[in-house]
């Protein structure tokens, strides 16, 4: 490691090892630090809404997604997404569809984001 032109062979000739034990470099066994699997899942807009919601959501590290909706009776809608995203924000947009391409009817619609052995919920309104 080095820090500011000083590497590890430095910091101990200098005799600031003792005094500055962070500019040393970690021991080769030290385990790797751990991303932790996190979805997050922003409401959706413009929530309530006619023709077309946008949701967006951020992943933590890469993997596979999958971006269904929901009815209030808990039965699958549509499925937006199903695949492997890289890390970072995403978005897609839903029309009001379900998955034959019918529009739905107005109601309470839940949005589930899975990923990593996890899920995200939020829900949203369409009013027509």
């Amino acid at each position: 490691m080095i820090f500011c032109g000083l590497d590890a062979g430095n910091i101990s000739a200098l005799g600031l090892a003792s005094q500055y034990p962070y500019l040393s470099a970690p021991p080769v066994d030290e385990p790797q630090v751990h991303v932790p699997n996190i979805i997050m899942l922003d409401p959706a807009y413009p929530n309530p809404f006619n023709s077309s919601t946008t949701i967006m959501y951020n992943l933590s590290r890469a993997g596979l997604v999958q971006v269904k909706i929901y009815d209030i009776t808990g039965r699958e809608v549509t499925r937006l997404v199903e695949g492997y995203h890289s890390i970072g924000q995403h978005s897609i947009v839903w029309n009001g569809r379900n998955g034959a391409g019918k529009s739905v009817s107005s109601g309470l619609y839940f949005v589930k984001v899975c990923a990593f052995g996890q899920s995200a919920n939020t829900k949203t309104l369409l009013i027509k």
